[in-house]
């Protein structure tokens, strides 16, 4: 019965450090992973935050022009307005003097 007792104490023990070395195994290949996924999430987040960067000021650059493109066409309208009223001030002028003619030639 001491023989059997022993061999299953041996066997236990066996066991035990079997699943401590798997135990032992698996937290190493754990931490590997670990640090392994953290450098690429360190990688990827270091290329999309400069991506990022490139679309900003890409897009800063489009807005730029497009003001400024915005800026001359108003510009131009306000020119355009400008002639307009000067053309209608004129007009108004003249034909206040064609009726001021008018009535003084009635006289």
């Amino acid at each position: 019965m001491d023989d059997l007792n022993s061999k299953i104490d041996r066997l236990s023990d066996y066991v035990h450090a079997e699943f401590k070395a798997v135990r032992s195994e698996m937290k190493d290949e754990f931490i590997a992973v670990r640090t392994e996924m953290k450098e690429e999430f360190a990688a990827v987040r270091i290329e999309m935050r400069e991506e990022f960067r490139a679309v900003r000021s890409e897009m800063k650059e489009e807005f730029r022009a497009f003001r400024s493109e915005i800026q001359t066409e108003f510009g131009a309208i306000h020119s355009r307005l400008d002639g307009l009223q000067r053309s209608m001030v004129l007009m108004m002028a003249t034909i206040l003097v064609a009726f001021a003619s008018l009535i003084l030639t009635q006289l």
